[in-house]
Parts: structure tokens; C-alpha cells; sequence
């Protein structure tokens, strides 16, 4: 009999591998276990039913299919409960375990119709429907899974869609002129809470799934995630205003999963397959166009609220892009995060390296958004950083992206 050695690092035990729970755990114990893998034979009724391999697939990755612990031995929940025909779920929410019937379920949100917005537009409009009613965009962006469509009149009723299978999947805006459910940018917050119920815990269903979504106390307070009937709604608050509504996100829930916001936790259960989402990999050339994108975005982005507050727009300043290039992908490629790089010195330095003439420059830094708005509205509620956007003297700007590290070089 052939017998083997391995080490398993478990989170909460054996139910995260036994279940394929890929949601996250609040907290557990984690354990170093030497234990005896071997090549086990499982007959059901008479019916032998092992696998070749010795290894099981519980719907997200292959685990052992038995192993010998302390004189006990230890088999994939799932494997055992499809094999009598009975079905396997794990509810994320309360780390419970449900083999056979499931119990009822509570009532979940995300029932109704998708609200449109006070214009028009709403989620699943073709776009035909969108060249109808906003005309052409100014730009057309590579997005991941989706392209991003941006609209504008001289940065004035900017507005930034995505577009997936010839359908508006999600959009952003940050203009005055745009409402949703009667809410407007400089909307007081309880004035929006009369309207939109903001609590940090919602339910959803996606693809055969129960979704429980959690925001922490930070994302509730400057930028709350509310489902209203099958949309997700995100509320974009300037702190540094009195609370009002600098911004609004409207995605469907398909997309609210791929782009997941930050502050936000999932769990889910399912009863067979897992549920399907998640974003495409990219290529070389596909990451690169991504983040070129991304720049012009966040260039847009700070020149539409500029134009909303009534300061000059700047101008996109190609050798300063390329020193905020430089510098997020040094961060990226050395694994720090700061304005001086230890291999290529101050804003100063990078900018005198490149030749660049200027009487002040600025910048900015972020990292680990997911996409533009998210980095846009990050800065825009530090003290600093907006500072920086809103700064009256300011005459050009050059944006640079690699992976999730973002740089804004600002000059005069």
C-alpha cells in the first residue's frame, strides 16, 4: 500500500476545501496538519465511486478525495452527499451547512424593475437607443469585459458608460444636469436616505446563487452601495461639503460583481455549480490599451469637475503623462507605494530626468482601484489630493497607469 506526506494550510478546517467556498470567512483558526493521503476506495450501496486520481472537483478547484488524520478519516462533504443524491450547500452568511432540503428563504432584495434615470437613460439600452439620446460619444475606451463610452460638451453633463454586448451595463456621472429617482449632484444625504434606504447589508440572487453583500462603516458614510430592485446603485458623498451628492454609479449586478467596489465583502451559497462572474484575463497589449484609457479617464474625469466648479480646464500634457507612467509602473514592478522612488528619486528629479520646463508641479498617487471614478472619487475626499484637482493655478496635467496604481502629474 503506497502511502504519502502532505501539509494542508486550512482556513476553519475542512468545510472551505470540502465546499469549494471561495466567499470569504469572518474569521477562523488556521491549522498545520500532517496527515496520511492515500489512495482510499468509496463504495455507496454496494457501487464503488472513487476517482481515478485519488482527487475530487468540488466546483472551483480538485482536493483530495480522503486522507487519515489522528485515526480519523476526512472526505469532501460534497463528494459524499452527491454521491447519495443529496445536494450540498454552504450559506457564507451564517457558516452554515446544509445537506438535502434547504430552508425557506427570506424575502432578498432585487425584485423590482431597474430604475431609470430622470433623462432617460437605464441600464440595458442598446446602443442605438444611446446614440439616439446622447449622440456620439467623444471617445471610445478598451475596458476589461466591457468598453467604456465617454460623453461630454467640453467637459460640461459628463457622463461615462459601459457598454457590454451592445447593451448599457453600467454608467457614472458626475453632472448637475443629470438625475436619478429626482436625486441631482448637491443633493443633501438625508434628503437622498428619504429616497434610497442606505444599509450596510443587502441580499441578492445572481446565476442560482444567494448573495449576501456587507460595506464597511467607511464605505457607508462617502460611498454607499444600495440595490434598488435589480440595479446597484453607488452614491458618491463629498465629505468635504456637507455630505451633498457629488456623483452617482448605476450598475446591474453582473457588473457590480466584476467591479467590485472597495469596502464591500461578499458570501454566497449555491446548491450545484458555482456562480459565474468575474473578469477576462488580459493580454500585454490588451492591459496596455486598458491603461491607456484609464489616463484619458481620469483627465476627464478632473477636467468635468473643474468645469463644474467653475475653474479653468487643463490641458493633457503628453511628457508629464509619461513621467506619471514612469513613476505607477516603478510602484508596480518594485512593490512600494510614494511620491520619492528609491531608484528614481522626487517628482523633481523624474521631472528634471525628463527635460520637462515648469514654474510648480503636483501630483497625485492611488492605488488599488478597480477603475477611474473609484480613484477620482478617493481623491477627491482627501483633503490633499483635491486640493491638488482643485487647484486654480494649475495649467496641464499628464495621467500615467500601470496595473492598479494610478499617478496625476499636475504643472504650470
Amino acid at each position: 500500500m503506497r502511502s504519502a506526506r502532505i501539509a494542508l494550510g486550512l482556513l476553519l478546517g475542512l468545510v472551505v476545501l470540502a465546499l469549494g467556498v471561495t466567499g470569504g470567512w469572518a474569521a477562523g483558526t488556521k491549522l498545520q496538519l500532517s496527515v496520511d493521503f492515500l489512495p482510499l476506495k468509496f463504495v455507496f450501496d454496494g457501487e464503488e465511486k472513487s476517482t481515478p486520481d485519488g482527487y475530487f472537483f468540488n466546483g472551483v478547484t480538485k482536493v483530495p478525495l480522503g486522507f487519515i488524520y489522528e485515526g480519523t478519516t476526512y472526505v469532501p462533504l460534497r463528494y459524499v452527499g452527491e454521491a447519495l443524491g443529496k445536494e450540498v450547500a454552504w450559506d457564507g452568511a451564517s457558516q452554515t451547512i446544509y445537506i438535502g432540503a434547504l430552508p425557506a428563504k427570506t424575502a432578498v432584495t432585487g425584485t423590482s424593475p431597474s430604475p431609470q434615470s430622470d433623462q432617460g437613460l437605464k441600464l440595458g439600452d442598446s446602443t442605438t437607443s444611446v446614440l439616439q439620446l446622447l449622440g456620439q460619444p467623444v471617445r471610445k475606451d478598451p475596458g476589461q469585459g466591457l468598453e467604456w463610452w465617454t460623453f461630454h460638451r467640453d467637459y460640461a453633463d459628463y457622463i461615462l458608460l459601459g457598454i457590454k454586448n451592445d447593451k448599457v451595463v453600467t454608467y457614472y456621472t458626475n453632472s448637475p444636469e443629470r438625475a436619478l429617482l429626482g436625486l441631482k449632484v448637491g443633493s443633501k444625504r438625508p434628503d437622498v436616505e428619504k429616497v434610497v434606504e442606505l444599509r450596510n447589508t443587502y441580499q441578492f440572487k445572481f446565476d442560482g446563487a444567494d448573495f449576501t453583500m456587507t460595506q464597511a462603516a467607511e464605505s457607508l458614510r462617502d460611498r454607499p452601495v444600495a440595490l434598488v430592485g435589480d440595479t446597484v446603485l453607488q452614491l458618491f458623498f463629498d465629505i468635504h461639503q456637507g455630505d451633498t451628492l457629488t456623483a452617482f454609479r448605476v450598475m446591474d449586478i453582473a457588473t457590480f460583481l466584476n467591479y467590485l467596489p472597495g469596502g464591500i465583502s461578499l458570501n454566497w451559497s449555491y446548491r450545484s455549480q458555482p456562480p459565474r462572474f468575474g473578469l477576462p484575463a488580459l493580454t500585454s497589449d490588451e492591459e496596455t490599451a486598458l491603461a491607456r484609457g484609464l489616463e484619458r479617464q481620469i483627465f476627464d474625469l478632473t477636467n468635468a469637475l473643474r468645469r463644474r466648479e467653475g475653474l479653468g480646464v487643463l490641458r493633457w500634457h503628453e511628457a508629464a503623462a509619461g513621467v506619471a507612467r514612469g513613476h505607477s509602473q516603478d510602484m508596480l514592478e518594485n512593490n512600494f507605494f510614494a511620491h520619492d522612488s528609491p531608484a528614481k528619486g522626487t517628482l523633481v528629479d523624474r521631472f528634471k530626468r525628463a527635460g520637462i520646463s515648469y514654474r510648480a508641479v503636483g501630483e497625485n498617487l492611488a492605488y488599488g482601484y478597480g477603475d477611474a471614478p473609484s480613484a477620482h472619487e478617493g481623491w477627491m475626499n482627501s483633503a490633499g489630493h483635491r486640493a491638488n484637482i482643485l487647484e486654480e493655478d494649475w495649467s496641464h496635467l499628464g495621467v500615467g497607469v500601470a496595473g492598479q496604481y494610478f499617478t496625476q502629474n499636475f504643472l504650470r
